[in-house]
């Protein structure tokens, strides 16, 4: 510590000699550079006796501490936070303690942060002891402040910072306020400083303390003059800093004016009026308009100084604020502002430009302008070369010249203002490329008023003889100049010497500009008409060559320099140019005097087709609308060839151009319509002509074109466009297949012709171009024959685009608003629809897809607008579309119409959806109320007068087909139902089968809807229908038998329908009127059951339909009216086959299902004995049941239904009913019992026996007798007494036995099948007790070797050999598992393994299998059973047959699963 003590005292006893030694030695290493910060901050730390020495030391070294924290990345904002200037001498002790840390980083920031603190406090002992000195010239104070606040770290340096400004300036305000106006200092020092202020600011405002520095708040209120330059700052962080300041300025005034109040010193505060506080108030409220936008700030302070009012300051700001005291504000703000510099000055000055002439008010103003004019006079005259202008000071006077003649009130120019006027003019001894003597005098000349020129005398008016004089002798002398033979006649030499009479030796050139200027100038020359020839004449000799070319040679022969003949020539086409303009436009309307003629006017035509220049050309449009106002006659017979020459000033871009088109068009358009009623011919010239201009100026030029010819020529106008598209795409179109043409025509809506008519009616209220859609569809019909189809596609793609309008559908969402446009929706969907068909086989070139795509784009527009529509709306414009005497308009209609009903029920699902989510839909479903049924109704007359008088059968089709869609979606009470019902039946009966397919259908619609109120109408519908059913349908039997005429066995498409049609008419009237069909019924029953196409499966659509019928009727119709119609159509479906007989069991079937307790006790033996006599079927062997199986099972199916309902009282005396004619001798003669009763008896058993399971149980005591004889020997059939068979052949007698012994196999099979059955459900061993278990046991058993029939052909539901071995096994294996007992078990195990030793395959295989079935079922209850088992199984086992061998290994391995151990031993 000593060694640094040392090394600080020599060091700051000459600083400048030893610091750059001492830095580049602590360069050398860490502890180098440690040691060197140490020895600086120590003699910083030295007492103050040598106070200026170290002053001297802190501007020396701070360059190099400044470089040492570059070379340091402090880590983190919080070095040094613990360090105090009041203990700087203890944390050098404890910075010394770690000198040889190794982060020495750390340690080197907290050195430098004590040096800064070091160099702070000698700054503000500095400044104690010289409180003398201004702060200002303290440059190390500079050094610091913008250290601190430029620094990349300056969040570490925040602490200096405000020390630094509290403690070492004297004063901070005045220190800090000179970063604010300076405009050499960066973005960020401003912003910085600011925010130093705006902390202060808080500080005094905030304050808790009772008592304040007045005088401080007082310098920062006086600085907000100061705060208008970095407010308009174009830096938007600068402006946000100003933004914080302005805020705490509000405070402190706030903070203030309460002080003052209270201690009654209101006279020393200059600014205690209330006002200046709302004014800084209303600043800071404009926070975020300021902070974003630097030109806010010059418009929002001019609007609130300024004694005029507008809607930028709210009016009641306005009145907080009297004149007086904008006033006082506004001279507080020019007095403090114009102490500033040069820059500070324009900044202030320029954002209260927008004050006006005020500013000259105050004095401080008017002596600046007066004192600049003179520094300017004398820089001009030579005398003081030294007070040049400055570049801001230059700015300053031409602002403040532009506020001064932006006035148009006379009485403002008095003698002062024309003395700065001409000083401000006169350029004479100074550089015509000198800023300050070209800008002041270009703002003059800009800003000067015609109120100037009103103010002169009356004896400085001028006659217009004299400039008529000046300009032909102008006009000669260029004439003589330019003519290269230059004959000399005594005119033109007296004419050259008056011209150098009057000008000397001036140029042309530069007299003809001055004597233009004087003349647009000088407004109140009398008799300025006579002017109008002689300009006429200048414009056109500007456009000679030869002319100018004279001028120019006469220029160069008197001159050094060159003339600019470009310039020259468009400064002088400009002047004539807007001289005749003001001229014309002193004239009114129509006058008649021949002051122009055509010549002049084709004059301008080709003046404007001929010059390039932008503004010039402009001029001459101008002077042309001018024209046009004074002689529109003249300008009519000019007026193709005018809007052909206006076609290239279209092009033009900026807004002065499109004013002047706006202007030229609302005066030619008139002229055009006075000339031709026809707008086509402008439109094309119009259209073409913008093909290069910008997309935004096509909109507007457009539009005013539109509202000059009318808002109703919208669509024509937009009709043009796509004409001009499609022709300018016609020829690509043709260089390519036809393949492309619609990549080309869609392409084509990106095209700028397609855009504009969007953007055009974007523009437009919907009310204006939603019903242009219309007449737009009307106008291309009419006019655009040729391209139709292209046109239409351009047309419904953008109708289409149209009807996604924002506007509009926001606005259909309001009822009035939906209301409002409904005859423009009608009418539009009349022209769609129109259209389309217009378009249909009219493809030319064209491909087919275009069609498509025009009948696509067609529907889906009648979708959207038809979903918008009213009902009453969208019935009125069907119903007018059907009024069209084209067919196919009709037809489209007509299918137009079914579409839109058929959506109808989703739209209404997706309302319901809506409502449900409170979503709001466009769409709305048509619905037939109180205001649309008349419309409706009317719909309903017209499409019947289609059906009734419609010549063209295609029509009467769609007609007919759209009345069957109406009445199954608008199904209502509407009495037009009941008359198109009348007319429907009527026609039913003519006409061709097509025809009469659509009427029925549309008759069991119009049924379904009206219900009973049809009734009047069924008897003679069901005569028309069932004749027309009758001619396309063949049956074979019943009462119509043999009615069709068709001979071919298939059903043709047309007898389909009809047949369809037929059935679901039926359908209907069964449904509705269903207790009036009894008289029908017989024939309905025909119909649906012995008809083939119905019953026969021919069709599937029938077969389904003819089912609906059926099972309709069965449901609908009583038992008592429908029963005996099909009981007795048994004999007639007995002859129509087993289809029809197999249905009308069915029927039955349903019928007794139907049946409620009372019918069944009053029917069921009728339907019993029905039932019973259809089962002999099988034994009567008809021709015409090929499939007798199919029967038996409707019956029995009809059978088992009934029995369902029987009870047990009832039951049972029919069964044994059934049982007895089961077993009754057929034929007497030879006591014979028919097996084909017994077939299906057993038959019908098994199924009681499915059906009723346990409860049928009982009754199978009437049945084994019966099958222990069919089971045991085939001899039981027939009794003792046989007929000799010597007269029969000996083939007929084979097949009658092989027939007996195919019957008898199958019998078995049943009565096996049926015994199962019943040992499966004797749960409670009924019918299996000892004794009928050793009857049946042998029988069953028995079959095991009873021998299969050779064929099984001739009994086609015959079971196989399988199947009965199958239901055999089945049925012991089950007869064992029901037996439940030991001692019954062993005589059946014993009888099945003694057949096993046959020497067939078939009874060994049976006999494993049944032994197999009962170890798998009885389980351990089995193993009583294996001793007697295990012997068979042995022999087996050595079987030949390789089946036989393996079930016996199957069979014995599951009996050791059972048992446990090994059997093979005993084998």
């Amino acid at each position: 510590m000593k060694n640094i003590q040392a090394f600080a005292e020599t060091f700051l006893s000459n600083p400048n000699k030893h610091v750059e030694w001492l830095a580049d030695c602590g360069n050398r290493s860490s502890f180098s550079r440690t040691l060197f910060l140490l020895i600086v901050l120590q003699a910083l730390l030295i007492p103050t006796e040598v106070l200026d020495k170290q002053v001297n030391l802190c501007q020396v070294c701070l360059p190099a501490l400044k470089n040492e924290w570059s070379h340091i990345q402090p880590k983190g904002d919080c070095i040094g936070d613990e360090i105090s200037i009041d203990n700087l001498e203890k944390c050098i002790t404890e910075l010394v303690k770690h000198i040889f840390n190794n982060d020495t980083d750390a340690l080197n920031a907290r050195i430098l942060v004590c040096i800064f603190w070091g160099l702070l406090r000698v700054q503000s002992s500095y400044v104690k002891q010289n409180s003398m000195i201004d702060a200002g010239e303290n440059t190390a104070l500079d050094d610091l402040f913008m250290y601190f606040i430029t620094s990349p770290d300056n969040n570490i340096f925040q602490k200096h910072l405000q020390y630094l400004v509290a403690n070492c300036t004297g004063a901070p305000i005045q220190f800090i306020s000179k970063y604010l106006v300076d405009e050499g200092l960066s973005a960020g020092v401003q912003a910085e400083s600011l925010l130093v202020l705006a902390s202060i600011c808080s500080t005094c405002a905030l304050s808790e303390s009772s008592s304040m520095d007045e005088s401080l708040c007082m310098q920062l209120l006086r600085l907000f003059p100061s705060l208008i330059v970095p407010l308009s700052h174009e830096n938007k962080d600068v402006r946000s800093s100003a933004m914080k300041f302005i805020e705490g300025l509000s405070l402190v005034w706030q903070r203030l004016s309460t002080s003052v109040s209270k201690n009654g010193n209101n006279g020393k505060f200059p600014m205690s009026s209330p006002a200046f506080g709302v004014f800084l108030e209303s600043l800071a409220n404009q926070k975020a308009m300021i902070s974003s936008d630097a030109r806010f700030l010059p418009a929002y302070i001019s609007s609130m100084l300024s004694p005029s009012q507008d809607l930028m300051v709210p009016e009641n700001l306005h009145e907080r604020i009297d004149q007086p005291t904008k006033d006082a504000i506004l001279n507080f703000i020019l007095h403090s502002s114009l102490k500033l510099s040069p820059y500070g000055k324009l900044m202030v000055l320029s954002a209260l430009k927008g004050v006006g002439s005020i500013l000259f008010k105050a004095e401080e103003v008017k002596s600046l302008f007066l004192y600049l004019l003179d520094r300017r006079s004398q820089h001009q005259s030579g005398h003081d070369s030294k007070q040049i202008l400055t570049t801001h000071e230059t700015q300053i006077l031409c602002l403040l010249l532009e506020v001064l003649f932006a006035v148009e009130d006379q009485t403002n120019f008095g003698s002062e203002t024309f003395e700065a006027l001409l000083k401000a003019l006169k350029v004479d001894g100074l550089s015509h490329e000198d800023p300050v003597a070209v800008m002041p005098c270009l703002t003059a000349l800009q800003n000067l008023q015609p109120v100037f020129f009103e103010n002169l005398k009356n004896d400085t008016k001028v006659h217009a003889s004299t400039f008529v004089k000046f300009i032909e002798l102008v006009v000669a002398h260029g004439d003589e100049r330019g003519n290269p033979k230059r004959i000399k006649r005594s005119e033109n030499l007296n004419r050259d010497n008056h011209f150098e009479e009057y000008f000397g030796e001036h140029p042309v050139s530069s007299i003809l500009v001055s004597l233009l200027d004087i003349l647009f100038l000088m407004k109140n020359v009398n008799e300025r008409l006579c002017l109008l020839q002689p300009l006429c004449q200048i414009l056109s000799k500007l456009l000679s060559d030869q002319w100018i070319s004279g001028i120019v040679c006469q220029y160069n022969k008197g001159s050094s320099e060159t003339l600019d003949v470009p310039s020259f020539v468009k400064e002088t086409q400009q002047l004539v140019l807007l001289t005749l303009k003001d001229i014309i436009d002193t004239l009114q309307s129509g006058y008649q005097d021949n002051l122009l003629n055509n010549g002049n006017v084709n004059l301008l035509i080709n003046f404007i087709r001929s010059t390039e220049d932008v503004g010039t050309r402009n001029h001459g449009l101008s002077l042309i609308a001018s024209l046009a106002k004074a002689f529109p006659q003249l300008v009519s017979e000019n007026i193709i060839d005018l809007f052909v020459a206006i076609g290239d000033a279209v092009k033009q871009e900026d807004s002065h151009s499109q004013h002047v088109m706006e202007d030229l068009l609302s005066v030619l358009v008139p002229c055009w319509l006075s000339k031709t009623t026809s707008i086509e011919k402008l439109l094309q010239i119009f259209i073409k002509s913008l093909t290069d201009v910008a997309e935004h100026r096509r909109v507007t030029l457009m539009m005013y074109l539109l509202r000059t010819l009318g808002e109703n020529s919208l669509s024509t106008v937009i009709m043009y466009l796509l004409y001009t598209l499609i022709e300018r795409g016609s020829h690509s179109l043709s260089k390519h297949k036809k393949s492309h043409c619609v990549l080309s025509l869609s392409a084509m809506s990106q095209e700028w012709e397609y855009g504009l008519a969007v953007n055009m009616t974007g523009q437009c209220s919907y009310k204006l171009w939603f019903p242009c859609l219309c007449k737009l569809l009307q106008e291309i019909k009419v006019h655009q024959k040729q391209v139709l189809l292209p046109m239409l596609h351009l047309a419904l793609q953008f109708i289409l685009l149209k009807l996604q309008d924002t506007e509009l559908r926001f606005e259909l969402e309001a009822e009035e608003a939906a209301n409002s446009i409904q005859n423009s929706l009608g009418t539009l969907m009349e022209e769609v629809v129109l259209c389309t068909v217009s378009v249909k086989d009219k493809k030319g070139d064209i491909s087919g897809d275009i069609l498509k795509e025009v009948r696509n784009n067609s529907n889906t527009v009648l979708k959207i607008i038809t979903g918008w529509m009213h009902a009453s709306t969208y019935f009125k414009g069907i119903t007018r579309l059907l009024e069209h005497p084209e067919g196919l308009v009709k037809r489209k209609t007509l299918g137009i119409l079914c579409e839109t009903a058929r959506v109808n029920n989703m739209v209404q699902n997706k309302q319901r959806k809506a409502r449900k989510l409170k979503r709001s839909s466009l769409s709305t479903a048509l619905q037939v109320d109180k205001s649309s049924c008349p419309y409706f109704s009317e719909l309903c007359y017209k499409i019947l007068e289609l059906i009734d008088r419609e010549s063209d059968t295609s029509v009467k089709i769609a007609a007919i087909s759209s009345l069957e869609t109406l009445a199954k979606e608008y199904p209502s009470e509407n009495p037009a139902y009941s008359k198109c019902l009348a007319t429907i039946i009527s026609h039913i009966s003519s006409g061709d089968s097509v025809t009469s397919s659509g009427l029925i259908n549309t008759a069991g619609s119009l049924i379904n809807v009206l219900g009973s109120k049809a009734l009047p109408q069924l008897p003679l519908i069901m005569k028309n229908m069932l004749q027309r059913a009758h001619l396309v349908s063949c049956c074979p039997s019943g009462k119509y038998a043999h009615g069709s005429p068709r001979t071919d066995a298939s059903l043709s498409n047309q007898s389909v329908s009809m047949l369809l049609s037929v059935l679901t008419t039926i359908q209907v009237i069964v449904q509705k009127l269903g207790e009036f069909v009894s008289p029908y019924l017989e024939e309905i029953l025909d119909l649906v059951i012995l008809h083939p196409e119905c019953a026969t499966q021919i069709d599937s659509k029938l077969d389904v339909k003819a089912a609906d019928v059926r099972g309709l009727l069965t449901e609908t119709v009583p038992v008592r009216l429908i029963l005996p119609p099909l009981l007795n159509l048994y004999s007639s479906a007995t002859k129509c086959g087993d289809a029809s007989l197999s249905l009308s069991f069915q029927m039955l079937a349903n019928v007794v299902g139907t049946m409620d307790r009372l019918a069944v006790g009053t029917y069921h033996t009728k339907i019993y004995e029905h039932c019973l006599e259809a089962l002999d079927l099988r034994r009567q062997n008809l021709d015409s049941l090929k499939n007798i199986n199919l029967v038996e099972q409707s019956i029995i199916h009809t059978i088992i239904t009934l029995t369902m309902k029987l009870t047990e009282s009832t039951f049972r005396p029919v069964f044994l009913r059934t049982l007895e004619w089961a077993e009754s001798e057929v034929d007497q003669s030879t006591s014979k019992r028919s097996m084909d009763r017994a077939i299906v008896f057993y038959k019908l058993v098994n199924k009681l026996a499915e059906q009723h399971r346990s409860l049928f149980t009982p009754y199978f005591k009437y049945l084994l007798e019966g099958s222990v004889q069919y089971l045991s020997e085939d001899g039981v059939l027939i009794s003792s007494k046989r007929k000799k068979k010597a007269k029969l052949g000996d083939d007929i007698v084979k097949y009658k036995d092989s027939l007996s012994g195919q019957k008898l196999w199958n019998l078995r099979a049943l009565i096996l099948k049926s015994l199962h059955k019943c040992f499966l459900y004797d749960n409670d061993q009924k019918i299996l007790d000892s004794s009928n278990f050793q009857t049946l046991l042998k029988p069953i058993v028995s079959q095991f070797v009873a021998e299969p029939p050779e064929s099984l052909d001739s009994v086609p539901d015959a079971p196989s050999v399988e199947e009965v071995d199958e239901i055999l096994v089945s049925c012991l294996g089950q007869m064992a598992v029901t037996a439940r007992s030991d001692v019954l078990w062993k005589p059946l195990n014993h009888e099945v393994l003694m057949q096993t030793r046959s020497d067939n395959v078939r009874p060994k295989m049976l006999g494993l299998k049944v032994v197999r079935y009962m170890v798998q079922h009885l389980k351990e209850e089995y193993v009583a059973l294996v001793p007697e088992t295990i012997p068979f199984l042995g022999e087996l086992l050595e079987d030949v047959e390789l089946p036989v061998k393996t079930l016996s290994q199957e069979i014995l391995k599951e009996m050791e699963t059972l048992s446990g151990e090994s059997l093979r031993e005993y084998l």
